[in-house]
C-alpha cells in the first residue's frame, strides 16, 4: 500500500545533470573508476539535500503525513534508496518461495503486480507472464540459495522490476525487494490452490488446474 515509501524525480531538478552527462562522456570507459566520478559525485551531493526537501513526495500519508516526519524517521532509523528503471513501462513481479532447512528452494507462486498507483499494488495476476519463466526461475533460485547461505530458511518473497532497456532494447530484470516472512500473496496463492485444486508448475511457470467432469444433470441445467 506504499506505506513508508517516498519518491523524488532528482534528475529533473538537478542543475548539474547535463554537466554530469558530459563528464561521463568525457571519461568514457574510465567512468567506472571512482576517481573519475568523484568531482561529479561531490557536485551532486551538494545539490541533493535541497532537492529532496523541496520535491520529495510521500506515497501514503497515513503513516507519514508530511515530508518532514518522513525524513525524521528515515534519518533516525535508516532505509533503502533505490533508483527507478530508465523506462516509462515497468512491470513489477512477485515471487513467493520456500527455503527448506536442507537448503532446497521451491518456488511456490509468481504474479504480475497490478498497480493502483505507481508505487501502490492493488492486486496480483498469477502466474506472471511478463518474462520468460525459466529465466525468472533461475534468478529466483540464486536469490534463494544466497538467502540460505546467510542462514535464512522458511518463506520469503522477492520483488522484481522488469523493463526494456532503451539503449540495448534487452529486457532487464532487477531484484528490488525481499520480504523474509509468510506474505499476503503466499496466503492468496494457497487459497487459490485450495479453491481450484490446482498447483503451480515450477517447470513451465504455469498454474495448472485439473479437468473436472460435470454430472449430466448439472450439464443440462447449465445449457438450459
Amino acid at each position: 500500500d506504499g506505506r513508508g515509501t517516498a519518491y523524488c524525480d532528482v534528475t529533473s531538478h538537478l542543475e548539474c545533470y547535463k554537466w554530469a552527462l558530459k563528464q561521463a562522456e568525457r571519461y568514457g570507459s574510465k567512468w567506472s573508476k571512482r576517481w573519475a566520478q568523484e568531482p561529479t559525485t561531490i557536485k551532486i551531493y551538494s545539490e541533493l539535500p535541497e532537492i529532496i526537501y523541496n520535491n520529495l513526495k510521500v506515497v501514503n500519508n497515513k503513516l507519514f503525513p508530511s515530508v518532514e516526519k518522513f525524513l525524521v524517521a528515515f534519518t533516525k532509523s535508516g532505509g533503502v534508496i533505490e533508483a527507478c528503471p530508465p523506462s516509462d513501462d515497468v512491470t513489477c513481479i512477485t515471487v513467493d518461495m520456500f527455503i527448506a532447512p536442507t537448503g532446497d528452494v521451491e518456488i511456490k507462486n509468481t504474479g504480475d503486480q497490478i498497480r493502483a498507483t505507481e508505487f501502490q499494488t492493488w492486486a496480483i495476476s498469477s502466474p506472471q507472464t511478463s518474462i520468460n519463466p525459466s529465466r525468472l526461475h533461475s534468478i529466483s533460485q540464486s536469490v534463494g540459495n544466497a538467502c540460505y547461505e546467510r542462514g535464512i530458511i522458511g518463506y520469503i518473497s522477492v520483488g522484481y522490476a522488469t523493463f526494456i532497456d532503451p539503449l540495448t532494447e534487452d529486457q532487464q530484470l532487477w531484484a528490488i525487494d525481499l520480504k523474509i516472512q509468510y506474505t499476503d500473496t503466499m496466503a492468496m496463492s494457497n487459497i487459490l490452490q485450495y479453491v481450484t485444486g490446482g498447483h503451480f508448475d515450477n517447470g513451465t511457470g504455469l498454474f495448472k488446474i485439473p479437468e473436472y467432469k460435470v454430472m449430466p444433470e448439472m450439464a443440462s441445467r447449465f445449457q438450459s
